[in-house]
């Protein structure tokens, strides 16, 4: 069977064709969810069933970008209090800018205030701007970070 996931075009559609909805048990309950199954008369016109099911696409996208946004750097993967004010103090003060500047020109900005700052940070905001930890970044843009940052280093030190 399939189910789509209610969205404002389904919930018109259900009103003039009801629909079955996705219900379980759970401990002994029945738990009814926000997905309705597609019946034979959806099945029997493709149009509209590809017009519901991307609907429900679009409409289950946007609840997880409007759960996932952060509203503020520290809420991103890898980054701390500390970092949030870090990127504070080199003007990067919202997750949009963090993003639009992206995790090299940030830790450029990061270096020119404190020297310190090394290969980590920059895989730290790199993951941040991906939504991932670090350690799950992919090899290959570990890799062209890493050939990246050695090139700087090697800039700033002639």
């Amino acid at each position: 069977a399939l189910y789509l996931r209610a969205s404002e075009a389904l919930r018109e559609y259900a009103a003039r064709q009801p629909m079955q909805p996705l219900v379980f048990r759970k401990r002994g309950t029945e738990v009814s969810l926000d997905y309705y199954r597609v019946d034979d008369a959806l099945w029997s016109d493709p149009d509209q069933l590809l017009s519901l099911s991307a609907a429900s696409l679009r409409t289950a996208r946007q609840e997880t970008l409007a759960k996932q946004r952060p509203l503020r750097l520290k809420d991103l993967p890898n980054l701390s209090l500390r970092m949030e004010l870090l990127l504070h103090e080199a003007g990067v003060r919202t997750v949009r800018h963090l993003r639009e500047l992206g995790s090299k020109r940030c830790w450029l900005r990061l270096r020119a205030i404190n020297q310190h700052i090394g290969f980590k940070t920059l895989l730290a905001l790199e993951g941040a701007i991906e939504g991932r930890h670090e350690a799950a970044l992919p090899q290959t843009v570990r890799a062209e970070l890493n050939e990246w940052y050695q090139e700087t280093l090697k800039g700033d030190a002639s």
